[in-house]
């Protein structure tokens, strides 16, 4: 019997999870996040970690770790179930490719999207993976990113609140990152 890739056993809980665990760092092997330090799919992985206290369910923390695959990726997510393909789809930028010389989609426009939804699981997994990227953000890049990373940042922890989940450890954690961020460009 094939043990499966080592990576798995992080998310045990389920065969779903392992299989997306498998897939997230098959599709990021050779990306690296910017710096090009760390492996890419540490992102992924750090995000679902972030959301198994406050949402456990198997298809979320599968969503969690497939949510930069369509976008950055060749790899294929259909084998999935339903549910996760729903989340994946409101946390991916639509490109451009369905209209000749049409635009991708900004990011705004994707942060409509996701708020017009309405869809507490997908707003969950929007929150932790800003939460990772500001964290890491302050850590690697300078203040022009930060300054222009801002804004997005605050509307997502808006639409959290908005959700009602102003105490959640995740919006609590971006609402700090932001003050410091917004410290840093300060001074």
């Amino acid at each position: 019997m094939n043990d499966p890739h080592p990576a798995a056993n992080v998310f045990c809980d389920s065969s779903l999870i392992a299989r997306a665990t498998l897939v997230c760092v098959e599709a990021h092997t050779g990306q690296y996040r910017k710096g090009g330090k760390d492996p890419y799919a540490l992102h992924p992985l750090r995000v679902a970690e972030s959301l198994r206290c406050c949402c456990p369910d198997p298809h979320v923390i599968a969503a969690a770790l497939l949510h930069d695959v369509r976008e950055d990726t060749e790899h294929s997510i259909d084998d999935f179930p339903p549910r996760v393909h729903e989340l994946v789809d409101l946390l991916t930028r639509r490109k451009g490719r369905n209209r000749v010389g049409a635009a991708d989609e900004t990011k705004t426009a994707s942060l409509d999207r996701l708020a017009a939804s309405g869809d507490g699981e997908a707003i969950l997994i929007k929150l932790a993976d800003r939460c990772d990227n500001l964290r890491e953000g302050m850590a690697s890049l300078g203040s022009d990113w930060l300054h222009s990373y801002l804004p997005t940042s605050r509307r997502i922890a808006a639409m959290a609140i908005d959700h009602g989940w102003g105490d959640n450890a995740l919006t609590v954690t971006l609402a700090a990152l932001i003050a410091e961020a917004e410290h840093r460009i300060r001074n």
